[in-house]
């Protein structure tokens, strides 16, 4: 199974936008923008900021392995992986898309560096 990232993004699905956080560090710590209004394609007209959220999963756990979590309707989604890795299946639906019924598989964390 190959996962795609900043790197390797051949057959992204369209509209999927990946984009680096950048990661500053000094002696005091880490300091991360993980969201910002100038963003392009990240926050502006139609990609309007509505809600953040913090979720920890205990290390082995894996969520909605039972089931697909689904939206029926366009959502806009903007993942940030503090500490460990996520796994992000995105599956395109949408009929008229160029890239319909393509799966996209990202895995994100402190593995892929800054």
């Amino acid at each position: 199974m190959e996962f795609l990232n900043l790197q390797n993004q051949k057959n992204l699905i369209k509209d999927v936008i990946l984009f680096p956080l950048k990661v500053n560090r000094d002696p005091r710590g880490i300091l991360v923008e993980t969201l910002k209004t100038t963003w392009d394609g990240i926050y502006g007209k139609g990609l309007e900021f509505a809600q953040m959220y913090y979720s920890i999963t205990e290390p082995g756990v894996a969520r909605d392995t039972d089931c697909w979590h689904y939206h029926p309707t366009k959502q806009v989604d903007r993942f940030g992986v503090i500490r460990g890795e996520l796994v992000v299946a995105i599956f395109d639906w949408r009929k008229d898309s160029t890239t319909f019924g393509r799966l996209n598989l990202f895995k994100m964390g402190e593995s892929n560096g800054d």
